[in-house]
């Protein structure tokens, strides 16, 4: 091997260390810092999605909790509409989701590094979520004091307690199952 081969070799090593070890970190730090860990939905959801939320011209849609916006890109290919917001708290779920906007460039995606507890999203004619059972629940009273009646809310795999879903849908099988509770 010459001296070349071996330099580049060990500069590629490095630079994976070191985005593993950034990588850590700021996992570490979104577990802190978020109420649910970064669990990518499954594309058994994405596909499902679209159909589901039924929107149009005039939609206004929000991931609460958009990780790295898998959702809002799969979306944005099939409803290339008025304007779509996700919202992420953790650090490296947010920069994931950053580039994946970088690459595809979809139009009217915005992703925020906010707490979903502190967005407004009186405007939101959707909103979908996958979410731990508390942070759900939690946020019940916040949806109900701000959207507007016929807001379409779509929560994966966890319902509301105290609310009945308008619509229920399971995707996938096995281990991709997933439930979508609706409500209108």
């Amino acid at each position: 091997m010459t001296a070349g081969i071996v330099v580049a070799l060990l500069i590629l090593v490095t630079v994976i260390a070191l985005g593993t070890l950034i990588g850590m970190i700021l996992a570490l730090f979104g577990a802190l810092v978020a109420p649910v860990p970064f669990v990518p939905v499954s594309s058994t959801v994405t596909d499902a999605l679209p159909g589901l939320l039924k929107l149009t011209s005039d939609s206004v849609l929000y991931d609460l909790g958009c990780g790295d916006a898998r959702v809002l890109m799969r979306v944005a290919l099939t409803s290339p509409y008025k304007k779509m917001i996700g919202v992420e708290k953790a650090p490296l779920p947010y920069l994931l989701a950053q580039w994946h906007l970088l690459l595809d460039k979809p139009k009217n995606v915005t992703v925020l590094y906010k707490d979903i507890f502190k967005v407004p999203v009186r405007d939101a004619t959707h909103i979908f979520m996958y979410m731990f059972p508390k942070v759900v629940n939690k946020l019940y009273p916040t949806l109900v004091a701000e959207l507007k009646p016929g807001t379409r809310v779509i929560s994966c795999d966890f319902p509301f307690d105290h609310k009945t879903p308008t619509e229920t849908h399971k995707v996938g099988t096995g281990y991709f199952s997933h439930t979508l509770y609706v409500y209108d």
